[in-house]
């Protein structure tokens, strides 16, 4: 049988003594917590790389990575998808590695545009929430050829059929071979608030080749109309912090009962195992130039409607945690998704009791200010910031395959 080869693409920017990698993938999620303890030991020792962001783009047919060596839980009957997910980390690594051996003086810019290609799948309410923002973010040499164009934007990839038992990268795939093409560099896709939006092609087509190349073609007109310039005080500062909750009662045969019989019996053993009782979420914050904020959070990004003064809260599930901004202002990632542009109003998030999600909502600002003691009313992301590294470096990008 025939696969689609997945590519991780690997970024790397240094400014002054830190560095941050950002990586995309065509895999369905992100490294596991085990496979990131490594992938963060090794590219840390061999490289001083403290900062990384990975992203799967949550493609509906990608390999299984959670599985592991124990019978039961994978060993004896997926072997392959165990000895897959063992190798995974070790295969992200080089690719970072090796964009680290190519950094460059670069200069980086930022654009976006509302559009139209995404619809909300879940909720019932009226109007229903969506996040129409596509981001583009480009990396170029000094010389004002592209380096590299970073996506974002928010879709399930589910256009790929069901009966078509073969790996897919589905629509971010065709989105990101036509931009390489177009603009003779490489394409990475981070994905954006998808946990409820599903892609919208309109009179279009429901297939992942015709959806990925027009969004491509908005990719295409917001990366050329781009400016690159550097900022005057490049600077990479990023915490880590982890939030502890309590998950479903998977001990329970009845409640797990229902996972196995909605999945598969391995694969909820597996989450049992780890998971049984509690789930360690991380928060991951990257600053760039103390003026570009990038949030990553473990879970799928939902969107969910409030008040009209605070347009909608933007949350995460499993567990639930909230941003407290408008859809427009965050940078939510899965597993480090790249986004959205963050208008980082800190004292935002202070005082408010909006349940469960405050105190991520309250963490996030907390890191902002101590990473990079952003001011009040700052911009964070948008079509006048500069994005960029004066006397700063960026890899050429690097790309590895996973399958």
């Amino acid at each position: 049988m025939a696969v689609t080869f997945f590519p991780a693409k690997a970024i790397v920017i240094a400014a002054a003594v830190d560095k941050v990698a950002i990586v995309g993938t065509d895999l369905g999620r992100g490294p596991t917590e085990a496979m990131m303890m490594i992938i963060r030991r090794e590219i840390a020792d061999k490289a001083g790389i403290r900062h990384v962001l990975i992203s799967g783009s949550h493609s509906h047919h990608g390999p299984v990575i959670e599985l592991i060596d124990e019978p039961g839980l994978g060993k004896g009957k997926f072997d392959a998808a165990v000895a897959y997910s063992q190798e995974l980390p070790h295969l992200l690594v080089p690719a970072i590695l090796d964009a680290d051996k190519d950094l460059k003086p670069a200069r980086i810019e930022v654009a976006i545009e509302s559009v139209g290609l995404n619809r909300n799948r879940h909720t019932k309410r009226e109007p229903k929430a969506t996040d129409p923002m596509l981001a583009v973010i480009r990396f170029d040499d000094q010389a004002g050829k592209p380096i590299a164009v970073l996506v974002n934007f928010a879709a399930h990839p589910v256009m790929t059929g069901e009966k078509l038992l073969r790996y897919s990268a589905d629509y971010p795939g065709f989105l990101k071979r036509k931009v390489e093409a177009e603009l003779s560099t490489r394409c990475i896709f981070m994905q954006g608030a998808a946990g409820d939006l599903s892609p919208n092609p309109g009179a279009g087509p429901w297939e992942p080749k015709s959806f990925g190349q027009t969004v491509a073609d908005h990719v295409i007109a917001l990366a050329r109309s781009i400016k690159t310039e550097t900022p005057p005080h490049p600077s990479i500062r990023g915490m880590v912090d982890t939030f502890h909750f309590k998950t479903r009662d998977l001990r329970d045969p009845r409640v797990a009962g229902v996972f196995e019989r909605s999945y598969f019996p391995e694969i909820t053993r597996t989450y049992v195992k780890l998971y049984g009782e509690s789930l360690a979420a991380e928060l991951n914050t990257v600053l760039l130039n103390a003026e570009i904020a990038l949030v990553g959070g473990l879970g799928r990004v939902l969107l969910q409607p409030c008040e009209p003064a605070q347009g909608a809260v933007v949350r995460q599930a499993h567990p639930l945690l909230r941003l407290l901004q408008r859809p427009r202002d965050v940078f939510p990632h899965h597993r480090g998704c790249l986004g959205r542009g963050l208008r980082c109003r800190p004292r935002r998030f202070a005082g408010r009791d909006r349940g469960r999600g405050a105190d991520d909502g309250q963490g996030v600002a907390q890191h902002l200010y101590l990473a990079g003691e952003i001011r009040a009313g700052t911009t964070i992301a948008g079509t006048e910031l500069d994005l960029g590294c004066h006397g700063s470096r960026i890899s050429q990008l690097e790309e590895h395959r996973l399958l």
